[in-house]
């Protein structure tokens, strides 16, 4: 008896730590908890708690990362796991690249130099002096939308902070839509941008647009 009793406890306690080991998943899955039912502020918060509402007449969004990597290998990424020159459409098959100033950069020559930007434009207006840089224009095509008055407007900025560290500044704007709210969608873009580009770490900050709900 006293042997059943024990193993009864024993299970007692084990489906507890199950069901509990169960609730924070499903926590972290959903983004139970925080604030809202859409989990805005979590790592998982759903995209429409980054939503813009005409920031820029249309919806847009502007953010910068500090990467700790070469600006080369920075562009490099952009190129080949977001646009993928060697397949159409990028990853998700909707990207298409428009221009890479200064254009050499664009067949993967890292001889010649960067552009010479005003370091003003990364570190502020009281900065003097310039930073090696790299322009990269492309479109995105959101998901179900086949017209090109639907394509949304990519520009990003590569900045050379130093031997082993980028900062890429990255704009998209909506210029043709039907609404004036983009639901999240840009920020998202962007996010998956990131995320695409495999780096080891990196940090974000928001410059325009996309404000956190």
């Amino acid at each position: 008896k006293m042997k059943m009793k024990m193993k009864m406890k024993m299970k007692m306690k084990t489906t507890e730590k199950l069901d509990k080991l169960a609730a924070v998943l499903l926590m972290l899955v959903s983004g139970a908890g925080a604030v809202g039912t859409a989990g805005c502020g979590t790592f998982y918060q759903d995209m429409s708690c980054r939503e813009d509402c005409g920031s820029c007449g249309q919806p847009c969004c502007a953010l910068q990362w500090t990467i700790p990597i070469a600006a080369s290998v920075t562009l490099n990424a952009l190129k080949t796991r977001v646009f993928n020159a060697s397949s159409s459409g990028g990853y998700d098959g909707r990207f298409s690249l428009v221009s890479i100033s200064p254009p050499d950069l664009l067949e993967g020559s890292f001889s010649s130099s960067f552009y010479s930007c005003s370091a003003a434009a990364l570190l502020g207006p009281s900065a003097a002096g310039t930073l090696p840089c790299v322009l990269v224009q492309g479109e995105h095509r959101p998901a179900g939308s086949r017209m090109v008055k639907y394509t949304d407007k990519l520009n990003f900025a590569i900045f050379s902070s130093s031997k082993n560290e980028t900062t890429l500044k990255a704009f998209i704007i909506s210029p043709f839509i039907l609404s004036t709210c983009d639901g999240g969608s840009n920020y998202q873009t962007l996010q998956n941008i990131i995320l695409q580009l495999g780096v080891p770490s990196y940090t974000q900050s928001t410059l325009y647009g996309c404000p956190q709900k």
